[in-house]
């Protein structure tokens, strides 16, 4: 008698479990489609000359990943902060450039870096977009220069080591426009950041269960598997083995830099100072060192092609050194991701407005 209430009993549990996954699942499912539908995709469009862009004159609520934030840009196009109603000015003292790290994805403009850093020296500019890269950032500092009538003192570009591999996309025209490669170019190019047929579906349409996940049991349980301390498409800046380059890593580098090389004439010829700031990922905090591969070859770079270079590798390897990597990519960076938390933000910011002060 008593197996027998303590099987129904068990059993009576497991219906229950059941029905509680299923409701569980259909709630998240109605709330991931109809409350809680990422809008970054809306922001961009596509530009003929610099390949994309941020949409012109947004003033919109948008989402990276859990984050929500105010994204305003001004009549180009740029990230401005909202409070800016100089939305047609084309002079500005410092010009700056990047890919996501530097647009500041999940903050608005005031909590980025360089909002941070307009604080204090005014008439700055955000030309950073998510996946731009160095033969992007040429492209489109020309366009502005020579087609819009842009006058910049100088420009600030953080070179972000995925630059290399999104440069294997790109070239560029005579009229310095971005040509990007064919799809059988690039077909034998692996994608690391792309998502199994299970991931993808978990992140279009079970939010909630995705954000359940992350919070409370890989980043409590799990967290030096976390895929932003070990990323593949990040580990050829220290190891001599990829499957995410088409070519030979050398002849990679050296291609994403020749666009740096005609970068750098363009704004000699032009009189403008060019400085680079270089940084590691998060991967790198855990596997590479502070004179990594690509800080050598940004410091041979910089010895004739740049007026300065910013080094972030030294201050977040002090930062390990003193309390190691995890608690160093915990302190700066948003927690299962590659890019910078509010504290990042202004560490960056700060280390640059010491340098330039």
């Amino acid at each position: 008698m008593i197996n027998s209430n303590l099987n129904l009993n068990l059993k009576n549990i497991s219906i229950s479990f059941i029905f509680f996954i299923i409701f569980f699942a259909l709630i998240d499912f109605l709330v991931s489609k109809f409350f809680l539908k990422s809008e970054y995709s809306t922001v961009g469009e596509i530009n003929e000359t610099y390949h994309h862009t941020l949409k012109k004159n947004l003033d919109n609520d948008t989402m990276f990943g859990s984050l929500k934030y105010r994204l305003c840009t001004n009549n180009f196009g740029l990230k401005i902060s909202c409070k800016n109603l100089q939305k047609n000015q084309k002079e500005f003292k410092y010009a700056f450039i990047g890919d996501s790290f530097t647009e500041g994805v999940g903050f608005s403009y005031e909590k980025t870096f360089v909002g941070v850093f307009d604080k204090e020296f005014k008439k700055s500019i955000n030309l950073a977009v998510s996946s731009y890269s160095n033969a992007i950032y040429y492209s489109k500092i020309y366009d502005l220069i020579e087609r819009n009538n842009f006058k910049f003192e100088e420009v600030i570009l953080f070179f972000d080591n995925t630059d290399i591999i999104q440069d294997e996309n790109y070239a560029l025209d005579k009229n310095i426009k971005v040509i990007e490669k064919s799809i059988e170019e690039k077909k034998h190019i692996n994608d690391p950041q792309q998502r199994t047929f299970l991931r993808q579906l978990i992140h279009d349409n079970f939010k909630i269960t995705k954000s359940v996940y992350i919070n409370f049991i890989r980043n409590i349980f799990f967290k030096d598997s976390l895929r932003a301390l070990n990323d593949e498409y990040i580990k050829f800046t220290f190891s001599n083995k990829t499957d995410f380059l088409q070519n030979d890593i050398d002849v990679s580098i050296d291609n994403s830099f020749s666009f740096l090389y005609e970068l750098s004439n363009y704004l000699k010829l032009k009189n403008i100072k060019f400085n680079i700031a270089i940084y590691p990922h998060p991967t790198q905090l855990k596997y590479d060192r502070r004179n990594s591969k690509m800080v050598k070859k940004m410091k041979e770079f910089c010895l004739e092609n740049c007026d300065s270079l910013i080094n972030y590798y030294d201050f977040f390897f002090d930062e390990v050194d003193q309390i190691g990597y995890m608690k160093t990519y915990e302190k700066y960076w948003i927690l299962s991701d590659i890019h910078l938390n509010e504290v990042g933000h202004k560490f960056i910011a700060n280390k640059l407005i010491s340098k330039l002060n």
